[in-house]
């Protein structure tokens, strides 16, 4: 093929790939606005998939790949341009133990009243089990963020997947975090130990390329937990932000709101302390004015992203209390 030609395919598949990703995006916001409802077991899972894909035929909108030998992805990250093959299960396992992963959840019952990590490290296997199945020919990764972001809903989360295609970057962490999860599936108990004594070279290599190569990256449990959210802690954020919009906000006259908020939100307490400190502190530190503000800001923004993800918020130590420890 000549070099004319070469260009000609490669933007041809571009221009193909960029129409597709417009009708899927289309139909996914569709999804969000309208969701399918089910069991989430199997059948919600392919009619997840169906929705997506209903306009793209050739993908098999709503049905499992199809039989063949083995079913390995050639991966090639965007950012850094580095390769490594992921290997998913063999065809035969998406019948037979799809509908027991999918059990595990209960349709969203199990992964009630989890605390946020506990409910991370949840979705994060039942994540990586879904995705080493890989029951579809094409588009798991959309119909998996999509299935995901509706489940955790159910389960009184909200699990935002929107950063994952902010940029290059974004989508290589998630990839290095999903294949490392598969590999591990793949290729249960692989060490360097193992790596460096077997005669498998897809072993050697899954170990080399994707589990050494990446072992410093953030798990996928540390990405959900990022993008994990409670209702209670969006609304307690909110909250938080409103009233601690400006220094002197805990003059007396705020003071009635500010305990109508902790008595809705009793985590609060603590992050108004905090932010009482910050503005004495603020103070006491910068003349100029806008430097006090830019820091009071910075430190409201900062309490308020840990109150969004349900991280409990330390109340500082008084001078009183510390003359009581000595």
């Amino acid at each position: 093929m000549s070099q004319r030609s070469k260009l000609r395919c490669s933007v041809t598949d571009s221009a193909i790939e960029s129409a597709e990703g417009a009708i899927t995006f289309a139909r996914l916001e569709e999804l969000r606005v309208s969701p399918v409802r089910g069991n989430f077991d199997a059948a919600h899972l392919k009619e997840v998939h169906r929705r997506i894909f209903q306009d793209l035929p050739h993908h098999g909108p709503g049905e499992f790949r199809p039989e063949t030998a083995g079913y390995v992805k050639a991966r090639r990250l965007e950012a850094t341009g580095e390769r490594h093959h992921v290997r998913y299960a063999p065809r035969k396992w998406i019948d037979e133990r799809l509908d027991a992963t999918l059990a595990g959840v209960q349709g969203g019952k199990a992964l009630r009243g989890l605390d946020p990590d506990a409910f991370a490290k949840r979705m994060a296997k039942l994540y990586g089990d879904l995705d080493f199945l890989h029951p579809f020919r094409e588009g798991n990764s959309r119909t998996l963020r999509a299935f995901t972001s509706q489940l955790t809903q159910e389960a009184g989360y909200t699990l935002d997947w929107t950063w994952s295609g902010a940029d290059a970057q974004s989508r290589d962490q998630l990839y290095k975090a999903r294949d490392m999860e598969v590999t591990r599936r793949a290729f249960p108990g692989l060490d360097q130990a193992r790596a460096g004594s077997t005669e498998n070279r897809a072993e050697y290599e899954a170990y080399v390329f994707v589990l050494a190569r990446y072992r410093d990256s953030p798990e996928l449990k540390t990405l959900v937990r990022d993008a994990t959210y409670r209702e209670q802690d969006l609304k307690a954020a909110s909250t938080f932000r409103a009233l601690a919009d400006a220094e002197g906000f805990a003059a007396p006259s705020n003071v009635p709101r500010l305990q109508a908020a902790v008595a809705e939100h009793s985590g609060l307490a603590a992050a108004f302390a905090v932010m009482r400190q910050a503005e004495l502190f603020a103070r006491e530190k910068f003349a100029d004015g806008s430097q006090r503000e830019a820091f009071f800001v910075g430190v409201r923004e900062r309490i308020a992203k840990d109150i969004s993800r349900g991280k409990e918020i330390v109340e500082p130590v008084r001078d009183v209390d510390k003359q009581r420890e000595r």
